[in-house]
């Protein structure tokens, strides 16, 4: 079995500066993993531990981030940057300790038709580091792989907000290219990959 458990802080102020909105902050948290397996011998009922498959590991993110959000009429813009400095160290000594940097941005706007129907369309890129269990796993379902890159995520959104009476419908067009996606094959690796689709959501107000 696998435990995890993950602790941290954001601190971040908004300022207003030359009719824009203006938000700057601070993020760091520790997440740790361990994975244990255990048999049970099936003339006795004893349960005892059998291997320890992923040694206690620290995955520590520290990063700084900034959006800045600005009206034009009926156009709200909004963009966003943010930089990650990621540790993964591992209790084993027979552990490659890893380190990851990414600096990931965005811009999304939103053209305001009235108060009922809005158009939104989105663009940027996000990363995410590889976990503990797809870096260090050792005979427990999928191999680990100490050589993972992080996986990034270059996408675009387009889609509409409308509201018709009580009820609101959102959909969502998006295209997502994911640059060294970690795939489970019996070993984890990476690989180029792609998604694409639609995306529908929407609420009902019963009462005021």
């Amino acid at each position: 079995k696998y435990r995890t458990s993950i602790w941290g802080s954001k601190i971040k102020n908004s300022i207003e500066v030359a009719d824009s909105l203006v938000t700057l902050g601070l993020d760091t948290s520790v997440r740790n993993w361990q994975g244990e397996m255990y048999r049970t011998n099936v003339s006795t009922g004893v349960v005892d531990m059998r291997s320890i498959p992923l040694a206690s590991t620290d995955t520590t993110n520290k990063a700084i981030f900034s959006k800045v959000e600005k009206s034009f009429g009926k156009l709200d813009l909004e963009a966003g940057a943010r930089y990650d400095y990621t540790d993964v160290d591992s209790s084993s000594m027979l552990k490659e300790d890893k380190k990851y940097v990414g600096l990931n941005a965005n811009i999304f706007g939103i053209y305001n038709v009235d108060k009922d129907m809005k158009y939104f369309a989105g663009i940027g890129k996000s990363a995410r580091v590889p976990d503990a269990r797809e870096l260090y796993t050792t005979g427990m379902g999928a191999q680990g792989n100490s050589d993972l890159e992080d996986t990034k995520n270059y996408e675009a959104d387009v889609g509409f907000d409308k509201t018709i009476g009580t009820f609101n419908i959102r959909p969502k067009l998006f295209y997502s290219v994911l640059k060294d996606y970690i795939y489970n094959s019996g070993t984890f690796e990476n690989i180029d990959a792609k998604i694409y689709g639609l995306d529908v959501s929407g609420f009902y107000f019963m009462t005021e």
